[in-house]
């Protein structure tokens, strides 16, 4: 039966045990507080959310019910992106007696298996334990750091660190990756600046992001993988991204790589992130999380 609603945001807004500035809440954070007040009539965050202002009739409803309808079509309504601010949607107070966000959830009818498919699951899980296998090999190496920020701030020091990224394309343009994925990183006075910047960022009562500024060959780039490196060494939950262009490529596969090294030592995470198939799954995924990441 089709539900209406009524959602109501303030100045800051609980998601997941997380105070979210208004100023901030996108509609990926929509999608998972609406599923977390209406966990009622909504299964699960799998949904299309689209903008809409239409009166409710009868005809709407009945139109409603059918959670294939198109909706750009019969009501001419679009598609909210995940990244969209909520405040660039309602600039002014939206008006009254209207509909104006459809929830649509995602069809689950499951289809016939298709030949091959054994073979393809095979392929993934061999896929999984070779990166499996990489991530623990890295998180070995990484765990035999130094935990102390002086070291790594001292230009006289030449640090032999694992390269923190368990998929197959590393940037070898940049960095200088032997055999055994090392990388030798010289120290940088600057490390320690950025580190102690990282380490105020705070999610829902703060800023949430940071940018490195340099000039070309400065080592910006060396910088936020040893600072990836110590993050891991000292118990944060890292999800480091290398290479811009190779995640442009295909998004999905490098983000899911990475997460492996993140949660290598949870075996239940591992068995989830293996399975996605979408990149809104690991969107879901990440804003189901109660502890804090650190996106590099």
């Amino acid at each position: 039966d089709t539900q209406l609603f009524k959602i109501v945001l303030g100045e800051k807004i609980t998601v997941k045990d997380h105070l979210i500035p208004y100023e901030n809440f996108d509609v990926a954070f929509l999608k998972y507080y609406i599923y977390e007040e209406r966990k009622d009539v909504i299964s699960n965050f799998k949904m299309d959310l689209w903008k809409v202002e239409i009166v409710e009739t009868n005809e709407i409803r009945e139109k409603l019910q059918n959670i294939e309808t198109d909706v750009q079509r019969e009501f001419g309504g679009f598609k909210l992106l995940e990244t969209r601010l909520i405040n660039s949607i309602f600039i002014n107070d939206p008006p009254k007696e209207r509909i104006h966000i459809i929830v649509q959830p995602l069809s689950t009818t499951g289809k016939r298996k298709l030949e091959g498919t054994d073979e393809k699951n095979e392929g993934q899980e061999s896929k999984k334990v070779k990166l499996v296998a990489t991530a623990n090999k890295i998180m070995e190496g990484i765990m035999k750091l130094s935990d102390t920020c002086e070291v790594y701030s001292d230009p006289k020091n030449f640090l032999l660190l694992p390269f923190p990224y368990p998929g197959e394309v590393k940037p070898v343009d940049r960095f200088a990756i032997n055999d055994d994925g090392f990388f030798t990183f010289m120290g940088r006075k600057k490390f320690s600046d950025v580190l102690s910047e990282i380490i105020t960022l705070k999610a829902g009562t703060g800023y949430m992001k940071m940018f490195i500024y340099g000039t070309v060959g400065y080592g910006k780039s060396h910088i936020l993988t040893a600072i990836a490196c110590f993050l891991l060494r000292s118990g944060k939950r890292v999800v480091y991204l290398p290479d811009c262009r190779e995640l442009a490529v295909d998004p999905i596969k490098y983000v899911k790589s990475a997460l492996f090294l993140t949660y290598v030592n949870d075996d239940a995470k591992i068995n989830e992130i293996n399975t996605f198939k979408s990149f809104d799954q690991i969107i879901e995924f990440c804003y189901s999380l109660v502890e804090k990441l650190y996106f590099i």
